[in-house]
């Protein structure tokens, strides 16, 4: 088995650029799920949540492809605050510049339903 220490992720950065986005994302409580599989064996998709802390707030990152991305903030009752589809890039970059729950510029206003995340492409 190879850890992430044995990986030199320069290599994997200059394939696919957009991984530095992910890298943003250490640090910041965002936890991964265990990926929905296909048929053979191999992830789907990936599920990320960040849940904040005394807040019923989570935020939650789906990824597909890099190119197929959608960022939400939902709150306890399934409730969209906030949500963004494009590139990866695009996507984590505005996930991590979202104000935290509290902060008096966060959204708050319940604009939709949380998607259902159990459908796949």
């Amino acid at each position: 088995m190879i850890t992430t220490d044995d990986l030199d992720l320069s290599v994997g950065l200059r394939r696919w650029p957009a991984l530095r986005s992910l890298l943003r994302m250490r640090g910041s409580d965002w936890r991964w799920l265990r990926p929905p599989l296909d048929d053979d064996g191999n992830p789907v998709e990936l599920h990320g949540l960040r849940a904040w802390p005394d807040s019923p707030v989570v935020d939650a990152i789906r990824i597909r492809m890099d190119t197929d991305v959608l960022g939400v903030r939902v709150d306890c009752e399934g409730g969209l605050l906030w949500y963004r589809e494009g590139d990866l890039t695009s996507v984590v970059d505005a996930l991590l510049e979202l104000p935290a729950p509290w902060d008096p510029g966060a959204p708050r206003l319940v604009i939709g339903s949380a998607p259902d995340h159990t459908t796949h492409h």
